[in-house]
């Protein structure tokens, strides 16, 4: 992964996303995504590739988006990027030095 990000990169809108659960009155909990920031990033397509099972093809696109450093970003979060939803599979602290974080995501069906 390369340290060195050119600012003019972070020309995407994206906004991430944490994922809360809710008790309701009746002690069901439910879960549902809130906003956690509005960033700027770069966005980019990492891989794509077809799948198919059980007489059903898929498509699978993975993502790698590169924001400044935010405390506390996990796994357990997403991004919303255009009218898509990228599950972050990995976050990458880059060369540790709390400058820039490189997020693998996989694009899902919303």
């Amino acid at each position: 992964m390369v340290a060195r990000v050119k600012i003019g990169a972070l020309r995407h809108r994206v906004t991430l996303q944490q994922k809360v659960q809710n008790a309701s009155g009746t002690g069901a909990r439910t879960e549902t995504w809130t906003d956690l920031a509005d960033i700027r990033a770069e966005v980019k397509p990492h891989a794509a590739r077809e799948l198919s099972a059980a007489d059903n093809r898929y498509q699978e696109t993975t993502h790698q988006v590169t924001i400044r450093y935010r405390p506390g970003v996990t796994r357990k979060m997403r991004v919303l990027f255009g009218g898509r939803v990228l599950e972050i599979e990995t976050v990458i602290n880059a060369m540790e030095r709390n400058r820039w974080l490189h997020l693998l995501c996989q694009e899902i069906d919303p």
